[in-house]
């Protein structure tokens, strides 16, 4: 079943081309609480791209999958969340840093011994000549 944003939609006008508005509800019970509390989130994406029902479905999870598996190796890997610089600049900076990194070291896929993001990181502060060797083969 095909629906078409309603010409009522108060913010119509404000979004040329709007072709496609999708509300996604997640319910979800909080394995830690006591009492199992449950949550409900709303949310909503929009988008001038004429999708489908299967498209709709499945781009929400995708999209929130790859932030999850960048933000989980900004996170885990590089600890990001316990780095609290208080100058909006310098925190820019060093986040274009971290995703730099994380982007060069998971793209070299020729080094055998330490395939983690981890164990490259680690040996790129020992070993100036693994910089050395990521550098030119970098895909930006």
């Amino acid at each position: 079943m095909k629906r078409r944003i309603s010409k009522d939609f108060a913010l119509k006008s404000e979004w040329a081309g709007l072709n496609t508005m999708v509300v996604v509800i997640r319910h979800w019970k909080h394995v830690g609480d006591e009492d199992f509390q449950e949550h409900w989130e709303q949310r909503t994406f929009i988008s001038n791209h004429p999708f489908h029902s299967q498209a709709l479905r499945r781009a929400p999870r995708s999209h929130w999958s790859i932030e999850n598996r960048l933000h989980w190796v900004l996170d885990v890997q590089l600890r990001e969340d316990d780095h609290q610089l208080r100058d909006r600049n310098g925190a820019a900076n060093l986040a274009f840093l971290r995703r730099l990194t994380v982007s060069l070291l998971q793209q070299d896929t020729q080094t055998e011994v330490g395939k983690g993001i981890k164990n490259k990181r680690l040996r790129a502060a020992a070993n100036p000549n693994y910089v050395r060797k990521l550098l030119p083969n970098a895909k930006c």
